[in-house]
């Protein structure tokens, strides 16, 4: 998780129990930081270590559970 960011992380956990990491790197918008026009780079275990499967738009950050997925939402 080097990439880091302003907001907290958000978790998730699919029908396995298997945790994702979301984090958002907001963008400055008319003097405030927002999530709403920034970019969240998902994270998800792969049982041995967290692998990143892409970045997003914020909005769509939950559609994001697959490399794949992940790929067609940008």
């Amino acid at each position: 998780f080097d990439e880091g960011s302003k907001l907290s992380p958000e978790f998730l956990y699919d029908d396995k129990g298997r945790e994702s990491v979301l984090l958002t790197e907001p963008s400055f918008d008319n003097g405030r930081w927002t999530a709403t026009n920034g970019t969240t780079t998902v994270f998800k275990w792969n049982g041995e270590s967290y692998e990143k499967i892409g970045t997003v738009p914020w909005a769509k950050r939950l559609q994001c559970l697959s490399k794949e997925s992940c790929a067609s939402l940008k």
